[in-house]
């Protein structure tokens, strides 16, 4: 009997010691596991805080590179629009100096015109014996020369009206240049302020990070 107790005492002692073996086993594991993870955060810290910055940077630049291209479409655009504009107030103001130009000459030519048909009246009167000079006659002669003169006014008239309008176009292609070319620098400023803006809040939100430190 004594035997027996003794052998169940062994078989207890036996099993007590590879429990305790497993469990150093399992705390090993354990340990190594631990060890291993705080040696992959230690690796990946440096690396997020070299790369972090670097990408912030990009982020800046970026924010200045689309602010640049947006004010210089800007600009462009500004520029195109005075320059057509001003392209029509020229082409304008050359169409009045042609219309004054061309009622000058029509003026001119009325006037030959009236000349020849007093000429003509004077020669005919003459011709069937009447004086020129005193009665209806003067009063045919004087009344055909008031009408060619109105005639040659009506043209003058006619003309500087028209010459007029076109100086009006003129006139108003001109403020719609001046005004693109406010409008286009008053674009670049809100857009070149828009960029600065944005530019310096990423600037402070990454220095308040500890990102740009």
């Amino acid at each position: 009997m004594c035997d027996g107790i003794s052998e169940a005492f062994g078989l207890a002692s036996a099993a007590e010691s590879a429990g305790a073996v497993g469990s150093s086993a399992y705390m090993g594991a354990s340990v190594g596991t631990g060890a291993f993870s705080g040696v992959a955060m230690s690796y990946a810290a440096p690396v997020a805080a070299s790369t972090t910055p670097w990408l912030a940077y990009a982020g800046i630049g970026a924010s200045l590179l689309s602010g640049g291209i947006q004010m210089a479409g800007q600009a462009q655009s500004a520029a195109a629009q005075r320059a057509a504009a001003q392209y029509n107030a020229q082409i304008a103001a050359n169409n009045a100096q042609a219309a004054m130009d061309q009622g000058r000459f029509a003026e001119q030519q009325q006037r030959m015109k009236n000349a020849a048909l007093l000429s003509q009246q004077k020669a005919n009167l003459a011709a069937n014996g009447v004086e020129i000079d005193s009665g209806s006659a003067l009063d045919v002669q004087s009344s055909s020369a008031q009408m060619g003169e109105l005639d040659a006014l009506t043209i003058r008239y006619n003309a500087q009206n028209k010459a007029n309008n076109y100086l009006s176009q003129a006139g108003l292609s001109q403020m719609t240049a001046d005004a693109a070319e406010t409008a286009g620098t008053i674009g670049v400023a809100s857009s070149m302020l828009g960029t600065a803006s944005s530019v310096s809040d990423k600037w402070l939100t990454y220095q308040n990070k500890g990102i740009m430190n």
